[in-house]
């Protein structure tokens, strides 16, 4: 199975999206496709059931095993705090 992302998406460089990793999903959905069920796959690969629900799920809604950029955790700072704690930061090295 060859795995082609969206042209205009570029996934991260991250190790999720490493070879190795992108490999053992594309074995997931493989077997998947040639109608093993998830328990048998996992036992086939050696990962969790979870994990082989995971990737089937995403496989389906976004047609790619990779691994995209998602929100993260909200800003604590505003912008304005942020420039103040750098202002602070270079006038007093020593102290950050």
């Amino acid at each position: 199975m060859k795995v082609q992302p969206q042209r205009h998406v570029r996934p991260p460089r991250t190790r999720a999206n490493l070879p190795d990793v992108i490999t053992s999903r594309c074995k997931i959905i493989g077997y998947h496709e040639a109608g093993k069920g998830i328990r048998e796959i996992s036992h086939l690969l050696g990962i969790s059931r979870d994990t082989v629900r995971l990737w089937v799920r995403r496989y389906e809604e976004e047609g790619h095993v990779l691994t995209m950029p998602r929100p993260g955790r909200p800003r604590v700072t505003t912008p304005g705090a942020d420039q103040q704690i750098q202002r602070a930061a270079e006038r007093a090295p020593l102290l950050t």
